[in-house]
């Protein structure tokens, strides 16, 4: 099986998404493998900004409201605050309610973090 054929019964992607992948790469000049190893690059990097947002909120909360913090996923948006609300309570919910929404959780962090 020749290597390009492999690289996409790996990928199990549409020809639609392999012919952009092909041409991303030949656009750059590099290779499918070297590709994939940038894309991976990138995916690791965010995977590393996330934590360290998340460290920046733990020490945050350590220092504002005993270490509590609170992220929720919704079907289309983020929402994060310190403390835990009390969704038992009309209070928690409107205060869940009233916070503002991000598109992803880095944002939903960033957004504590900028505010407090």
């Amino acid at each position: 099986m020749k290597k390009n054929k492999r690289i996409r019964a790996i990928q199990n992607v549409s020809e639609d998404v392999w012919r952009k992948f092909s041409a991303q790469a030949k656009l750059l000049g590099i290779t499918h493998a070297e590709f994939l190893q940038m894309l991976l690059e990138i995916y690791l990097k965010k995977e590393d900004d996330l934590n360290i947002l998340i460290k920046k909120l733990e020490d945050l909360a350590n220092s504002k409201t005993d270490g509590h913090f609170t992220i929720l996923k919704f079907t289309t948006h983020w929402k994060a605050c310190l403390g835990t609300p009390n969704l038992d309570t009309g209070e928690g919910r409107e205060q869940v309610w009233g916070l503002k929404s991000y598109s992803t959780l880095a944002e939903a962090i960033k957004g504590v973090i900028k505010n407090n």
